[in-house]
């Protein structure tokens, strides 16, 4: 009877123990996942990312936005410029810190959070407080330009494959737009220098594009909204206006 007795303690005792290594181990896992979820998402985030769009993901009848921004991280920094309404550029910088899915910017005694969605070496997506999804484009370095085009006092035509305008560089902040006779309209647009990519913002509703190329009289860019595009601009004589 009292071999038996201790018989059941030890095998509780052993089962016990295998619980507590069974949990210990269980915890180790997750601490080594979510370490290595947190290296892999540092360096992945490294890099300059321009503005995509914006939507709803439960919410397939809102319009899909242009996001008018672009962002560099280096291992502990920051760079941002953010084009607002009537294409004011804002430019903001200071340190960050990534907690896995966490993202802080500390910007002097600011502090913003936002919550990475997804990352991969293509795509950076937000998941916002109010349900929608901010989606960043990570850029290539051979985007960079190492002249600035300069587009004032100029008149492109504008070819892609949605649309063909001709547009009026007036000076630094404003252009004018036409189609074919039509009236031309008045519009906003700001040009800079995003770490060496030359970043051109068109009106207010537009994504921004990078200018890529430069080929005699033709300047190519590159823009991303749901997918890439290209846009061509073709300079005129200022007669055709």
């Amino acid at each position: 009877m009292l071999q038996l007795k201790i018989l059941r303690i030890l095998s509780r005792t052993n089962h016990t123990q295998n619980r507590y290594h069974t949990l210990k181990t269980t915890i180790a896992i997750i601490l080594i996942s979510f370490i290595l979820f947190s290296c892999k998402t540092e360096n992945k985030i490294e890099g300059t990312w321009i503005g995509a769009y914006s939507h709803w993901s439960s919410d397939s009848i809102k319009p899909y936005t242009a996001i008018r921004s672009i962002i560099t991280f280096d291992s502990e920094s920051f760079y941002m410029h953010d084009n607002a309404y009537n294409n004011i550029t804002f430019y903001y910088e200071g340190k960050y810190n990534l907690n896995a899915d966490t993202l802080k910017f500390l910007e002097g005694e600011k502090t913003e959070k936002l919550i990475i969605k997804s990352i991969n070496s293509d795509s950076l997506t937000f998941k916002g407080q109010n349900g929608s999804l901010r989606v960043y484009k990570k850029l290539k370095s051979d985007l960079k330009s190492e002249k600035k085009t300069h587009l004032i006092g100029n008149v492109y035509s504008n070819e892609s494959k949605f649309k063909k305008d001709t547009i009026s560089f007036i000076n630094d902040s404003i252009y004018l737009t036409k189609n074919g006779n039509s009236q031309p309209l008045r519009k906003y647009w700001n040009q800079i220098n995003h770490i060496g990519y030359e970043v051109l913002f068109l009106d207010n509703f537009s994504s921004p594009y990078i200018i890529q190329n430069r080929i005699n009289d033709s300047i190519s860019l590159t823009a991303f909204h749901k997918f890439e595009y290209s846009w061509h601009l073709k300079k005129q004589n200022k007669n055709v206006w």
